[in-house]
């Protein structure tokens, strides 16, 4: 009866033949993901993540949002070199826009960090670049200073 009074357009068909099609974008991805929640941290403020991102004004440009964002951004980033990359932007105050986001390990994103960096010797570095001065793990070295000063 829905069919006859155009409410449905098909009787189911259409909308196994709409999940059966090849999607231009894999949207299981990495870079999907990370587009995704990209999204999530700066626009929805029950994402945990929001107060770190949204709420301190960083936005994702409009190219980005909506309806062809993801294609967009994917064409301004490329895809990931590897599962050890994630997205960085390389001047934290800005948002996520073309010319301000790299895929970056987790060194490199560590060290672009906007916190300031511990001075020793009167020379500063952040703790990731301390760590490898002295030959020691990032989470010891954390450990000894938080621990005792």
């Amino acid at each position: 009866m829905r069919l006859k009074t155009g409410d449905n357009r098909s009787c189911g068909c259409l909308k196994e033949e709409y999940h059966s099609r090849p999607s231009k974008f894999n949207y299981d991805s990495k870079e999907y993901r990370t587009w995704s929640l990209m999204q999530q941290r700066c626009t929805n403020a029950n994402n945990p993540s929001y107060k770190f991102y949204g709420a301190r004004g960083i936005r994702v440009a409009d190219a980005w949002s909506g309806r062809g964002g993801f294609a967009a951004f994917l064409t301004d980033v490329g895809p990931s070199p590897s599962p050890d990359y994630s997205i960085d932007r390389i001047s934290p105050a800005k948002g996520y826009e073309p010319g301000n986001c790299r895929w970056a390990t987790a060194t490199e994103q560590s060290n672009n960090q906007t916190r300031k960096g511990i001075t020793f010797d009167g020379e500063t570095k952040t703790l990731m670049e301390w760590a490898r001065c002295f030959n020691m793990n990032y989470h010891t070295l954390y450990g000894r200073i938080h621990a005792r000063g």
